[in-house]
Order: C-alpha cells, then sequence, then structure tokens
C-alpha cells in the first residue's frame, strides 16, 4: 500500500457535486495537511460539501513504480549507469 503525504502528487481529482461536477483537474501537489495545490484554477468556486474522487499520482519515476508494484510497465532503463561511468575506461585515472 502507498501512503505518505505526497501520495497524490501528479493525480487526478475528479469533482462529483456541486459547480464544478464531472470536471477532471489534475494535482499538482498534496500535502501532509491534507491540502491540494491544484495545477489550473477551478473554473467554478469550490463550495462546502462539494464532493471529490481523487486518484494516486505518479511522478514517473522507478522507485515510485517499484511502491505500486508495477515496475514491469516502468518502460524506462533505471538500470544503465549514467554517462559518466559508461565512459570510464578500466585503469585510466580521471581528473
Amino acid at each position: 500500500m502507498v501512503s505518505g503525504a505526497d501520495v497524490f502528487n501528479y493525480g487526478t481529482l475528479w469533482w462529483i457535486t456541486g459547480n464544478n461536477a464531472n470536471i477532471l483537474i489534475e494535482v499538482k501537489t498534496y500535502s501532509a495537511s491534507k491540502e491540494f495545490v491544484l495545477l489550473e484554477p477551478m473554473p467554478f468556486t469550490i463550495e462546502v460539501g462539494d464532493t471529490h474522487i481523487v486518484y494516486y499520482g505518479c511522478d514517473r519515476t522507478f522507485t515510485q513504480c517499484k511502491a505500486y508494484n508495477n515496475s514491469i510497465n516502468f518502460r524506462g532503463f533505471p538500470t544503465i549507469p549514467g554517462i559518466d561511468e559508461m565512459m570510464d575506461y578500466p585503469g585510466v585515472k580521471q581528473q
């Protein structure tokens, strides 16, 4: 199970009721104090009683994919060394 203050970062918030009903909006950040910062402003004012569903986000890192048990779909190369290591020759001293 994934948990933490940033679990909804880069997620999606879907409004169910209120003036913003049926609007999907991207979450920029989610804090430990349970506050969402949205990527764009809402078209209508959010009012008390408006309900929503929020979906987990993904920062597109291998660590995040492992946390969701989804590393097979990462589509990246987390085990390839950086360019400095790839260009290094055995026995040659770097200055």
